[in-house]
């Protein structure tokens, strides 16, 4: 199971793999969380880009219709 399919760990899930890997369920459950928070930080990025893209095509349209209106 990758963390794309299982965002939030249920104890036990957690118990298990902590005990697969090796690792105190506290470090597991301190990864997911760094994980979430990346994961989040990287969808408000792609969500900023995205309105930057959409807000630079409309003051270049802007531009263009100002400049068809003098003209």
């Amino acid at each position: 199971m990758s963390f794309g399919e299982e965002k939030k760990l249920e104890f036990g899930r957690k118990v298990h793999l902590a005990a697969e890997l090796g690792l105190h369920p506290k470090q597991v459950a301190v990864w997911f969380q760094n994980r979430r928070a990346r994961h989040k930080s990287k969808q408000v990025e792609a969500a900023y880009l995205k309105l930057k893209a959409v807000h630079d095509a409309t003051v270049i349209e802007k531009c263009h219709l100002e400049n068809e209106a003098c003209t």
